[in-house]
């Protein structure tokens, strides 16, 4: 039976065997993490973030987790950072809401 859909080499038999052979554990991921220095972009939304004041503030707070802060304006705010050092949508989140502040949307972009 094999030999009719490989050939009838000893090969393409084993092929079939290993071809139709099920696997003993299901894979858990199925795209391989990015590697430890690609960048993540995160467009953050931030309530109560309306004065120089406060912006400056939040862009203390951001560059104290080790972001790099692209952009600061009244409610949002574009950041990066590696993958191996990203503090994550929950660490900003804390930061900020340790500065009197509220995430109301994390948007993230590898790349």
């Amino acid at each position: 039976m094999h030999g009719k859909l490989l050939g009838s080499s000893i090969i393409g038999r084993r092929l079939a065997y290993f071809q139709l052979k099920p696997t003993a554990t299901p894979m858990q991921h199925e795209t391989p993490a990015p590697p430890p220095t690609q960048l993540i972009r995160y467009v953050l939304q931030i309530g109560n973030m309306t004065d120089n004041t406060s912006i400056g503030r939040v862009r203390e707070l951001l560059t104290s987790l080790g972001l790099l802060v692209d952009q600061v304006g009244q409610g949002q705010a574009e950041v990066a950072v590696a993958q191996g050092t990203n503090p994550g949508p929950e660490g900003i989140r804390q930061a900020l809401e340790s500065g009197g502040f509220q995430l109301e949307a994390c948007t993230a972009q590898t790349g």
